[in-house]
């Protein structure tokens, strides 16, 4: 299960940086975690299957919806 909070985190450090040759290591969760790549490909990954998840997840709730009458 992808740590919603961890992404969330490393998301907002790297959206604060300006200058992508600086990065804010002692903060961010995901360097010195890189076993596929690069810290930010596997923020990439995680933040994409969050994404995935979540429309899942709103398909299957917008269906329960449907079938119960809630768009008659």
């Amino acid at each position: 299960m992808i740590d919603r909070e961890k992404v969330i985190k490393a998301l907002e450090i790297c959206v604060g940086e300006t200058d992508f040759s600086v990065c804010v290591e002692e903060e961010c969760p995901y360097i010195g975690g890189s076993k596929n790549g690069y810290c930010i490909t596997n923020l990439e990954r995680d933040a994409l299957a969050l994404l995935k998840d979540q429309q899942k997840l709103i398909d299957e709730i917008t269906q329960r919806r449907a079938n119960d009458g809630a768009f008659d």
